[in-house]
């Protein structure tokens, strides 16, 4: 007896040949920044991306994408990653959304932000697209 497949359509699986269909308006397609096959090994501290990002003159801080800690009864052990910039000469902080640093959403958060960088995005675009997670 032959088994039954509910998908014989094999139409439906293509992929479009586009290289950016099916991003949101705040996604970019960043699996270059995501997925590195280099050999070197990354520090664990500090990525590399950050230390280089920042030679732009714009309002990011000098490092705009840090791990911190929260303080007082909410602190505990885990850190978080949080998006730094200037406005008004005062340095500002956001969360990144998706759990502690070694959640697999907070990474992917993180290394979108830290992309978006490099892409040139608009501070204010950043912190709208932050946000809206």
């Amino acid at each position: 007896m032959d088994q039954l497949s509910l998908f014989d359509n094999k139409d439906i699986f293509r992929v479009s040949d586009s290289k950016h269909s099916g991003l949101k308006d705040w996604e970019l397609d960043c699996s270059e920044y995501l997925f590195d096959n280099t050999e070197e090994p990354k520090n664990d501290e500090t990525s590399q991306d950050s230390k280089k990002l920042f030679d732009n003159p714009r309002d990011f801080t000098e490092k705009a994408v840090s791990e911190y800690q929260p303080g007082g009864k909410a602190g505990g052990d885990n850190k978080y990653y949080r998006f730094s910039y200037k406005e008004n000469g005062r340095t500002r902080h956001i969360h990144i959304k998706g759990g502690n640093i070694t959640n697999p959403l907070a990474i992917k958060h993180k290394s979108l932000v830290e992309a978006w960088i490099r892409e040139n995005v608009s501070l204010e675009k950043i912190i709208e697209w932050i946000k809206e997670w």
